[in-house]
């Protein structure tokens, strides 16, 4: 009796044992740039409010099995930049502020996750919202001393030679040499806007001619012509599909932007669009639960994001957040239009919804007529922060935080993304679980 009990305990931790071992096949690194675990409550909390609840409307990512808190700290500053963020993310090693996949002296160039799996036979692509030269995404496939190399960046897309770009653009193309060509020269399709299906052994994908390639247009920004992440990250899993699989780094990159202009309505809808993004991801892991792993995190926390006011008591009203209906720089531009305060009003009626769903006394009226006299920046400013306000949302600076941000992972190895890790923890797990 005995010895049966025995080789049942035995039998039951080597199934422990070998599904603890399972290697993952597809592998989905989602980063929020500038997601702090205020952004994400943020987003929650406004989308409850919207629907006239109070609590917290659940994001796919927060509905994962297993979460944690991550470090942030870069080698030689605790308040770091997506740089040095980006390149602990892709190499499992710190380095100095605005340094890109090189050691804390740039003296040596550090292998990433990316780099290792394409090496043993993995499909590999990397795809933002912002430029595919900035910062995060160029820390998965480039090595350059500073983030501000964009030409010298791009050129490590056909050296890296991963199966896939795809981002808002390229911000200095060309120089010495035309990266565009090079790219055709490595093999490499082109696209440009919303195009058809992604064809070819490796593609570039980028919006269309006219576009900014800084970024995508922000989510409350977006048009029926943009391209958006969901569109990007959907199209890039059928592209990458194979059967000895793939790991892709998807960058919601302009959460951080929203923040760093103090944008709380912006922050709601950035955190929202990467989460449906992280939809598609989602339900490929319900086709291949058994191979798939999903791991959703933050470079840095970005503003100082606060819920609540002193102004404000106790009280919130995240659901007027909703009443803006374009992003603080495109605010700006629509108010540039304007020839005079009435005109302005009306702008700030249709695109803010003061004087209707929003309450204005004549004391703030007077402060944005001020502010508009002075300048339509400064209207556009004052309009904005004058809804955080209203909503109970607060900022404590326009830069990054050395504050922790989450962690959430869900299958094949999710719980190795637990508890408080470090930001270089993240691929050295990810290089484990996909070693042969």
């Amino acid at each position: 009796m005995m010895k049966k009990i025995i080789t049942i305990v035995i039998a039951f931790f080597t199934v422990i044992a070998v599904q603890g071992a399972k290697t993952p096949k597809y592998v989905f690194l989602f980063i929020g740039d500038g997601m702090g675990f205020t952004q994400v409550a943020l987003a929650e909390a406004a989308l409850a409010a919207r629907d006239g609840k109070i609590g917290f409307e659940k994001l796919n990512f927060t509905q994962f099995p297993y979460s944690g808190m991550v470090t942030t700290q870069a080698a030689n500053r605790l308040t770091t930049c997506s740089a040095a963020a980006g390149t602990a993310l892709a190499t499992g090693n710190k380095t100095s502020i605005n340094t890109i996949s090189m050691n804390a002296d740039r003296t040596q160039k550090m292998e990433t996750i990316a780099e290792k799996v394409k090496a043993r036979g993995y499909k590999v692509g990397v795809v933002t919202s912002v430029s595919i030269d900035h910062a995060t995404p160029a820390a998965f496939y480039a090595h350059e001393p500073d983030r501000n190399m964009y030409y010298e960046i791009a050129g490590w897309m056909p050296t890296t030679g991963f199966d896939l770009y795809a981002g808002a653009g390229m911000l200095k193309p060309k120089g010495e040499k035309n990266r565009y060509d090079e790219l055709l020269a490595g093999g490499y399709e082109i696209m440009k806007g919303l195009g058809t299906d992604l064809k070819g052994a490796k593609m570039y994908w980028e919006q269309a001619e006219g576009k900014n390639p800084a970024n995508l247009p922000l989510a409350i920004d977006s048009k029926e012509d943009d391209l958006t992440l969901t569109d990007m990250t959907e199209r890039a899993i059928n592209f990458l599909m194979n059967k000895r699989g793939f790991f892709i780094m998807i960058e919601g990159g302009q959460i951080d932007w929203a923040a760093h202009a103090n944008d709380a309505a912006s922050i709601v809808h950035e955190v929202k669009d990467m989460d449906n993004a992280i939809a598609k991801a989602l339900e490929f892991y319900h086709r291949y639960p058994n191979e798939t792993l999903i791991i959703v995190t933050a470079d840095h926390e970005t503003g100082g994001l606060t819920l609540g006011l002193n102004s404000m008591g106790y009280d919130t009203n995240l659901s007027l957040l909703f009443s803006q209906k374009s992003s603080r720089a495109e605010l700006v531009t629509l108010l540039e239009q304007c020839e005079d305060w009435q005109a302005a009003r009306k702008v700030l009626t249709d695109y803010m919804g003061f004087w209707n769903s929003v309450k204005v006394s004549s004391r703030d009226e007077l402060e944005l007529l001020v502010a508009f006299e002075k300048s339509k920046k400064n209207c556009a400013n004052a309009a904005v922060d004058m809804l955080a306000s209203k909503a109970g949302v607060g900022f404590t600076t326009g830069s990054h935080t050395p504050a922790y941000v989450p962690v959430f992972a869900i299958g094949v190895g999710a719980e190795r993304f637990s508890g408080k890790i470090d930001n270089t923890d993240i691929p050295r797990k990810i290089d484990t679980l996909m070693k042969p």
